[in-house]
């Protein structure tokens, strides 16, 4: 039996673990998730781990062209997709997003990224992971602040949980 090759586009298998990693820390296996910046190919891994809508988004306009290109490559774009925004604005409405990634959360609050912005698209018992490292302390206090729950730890991630309202 011969195999069949995997392009050059689809995710290694460290993808498809970082992603397994990322729901584990967030405790969620399906709904729409919003990826800020990062690799294309870990959003096709999203995509690959469960039930979920999985949307890039970044203020670089090659970054998204090139993502995009991934995408359609590997016939997953539509449930998989990237789009240009400015990040200080997501594109999303407010209370719709399940889970938002911030992989480089130093990088992402450089390019206007605020935690009051991704409370204000995170669903109720929505959460945000964030990978530990430089300035994940900081955007963890940050999300407390705007509304989120206390930040819990989970391997490499710090997950911050949107509360349900307490009209509920």
């Amino acid at each position: 039996s011969q195999e069949t090759p995997v392009p050059a586009t689809a995710p290694a298998p460290a993808d498809a673990a970082l992603a397994a990693e990322i729901f584990k820390a967030a405790g969620r296996d399906r709904g729409l998730c919003v990826q800020i910046g990062g690799d294309p190919k870990l959003a096709v891994a999203l995509h690959g781990q469960g039930r979920w809508l999985v949307v890039l988004l970044s203020p670089d306009q090659v970054a998204v062209a090139a993502a995009r290109e991934q995408m359609q490559s590997l016939g997953v774009y539509g449930p998989v997709s990237a789009d240009k925004c400015p990040l200080s604005a997501l594109p999303v409405a407010e209370n719709q997003v399940n889970l938002v990634i911030v992989g480089d959360p130093a990088q992402a609050a450089k390019a206007g990224l605020s935690a009051a912005e991704v409370v204000r698209v995170l669903s109720p018992n929505g959460a945000v992971v964030i990978r530990k490292g430089v300035g994940a302390e900081e955007f963890g206090k940050a999300l407390k602040t705007a509304g989120g729950s206390a930040g819990t730890s989970e391997g490499t991630w710090l997950r911050v949980e949107k509360p349900l309202p307490a009209a509920y």
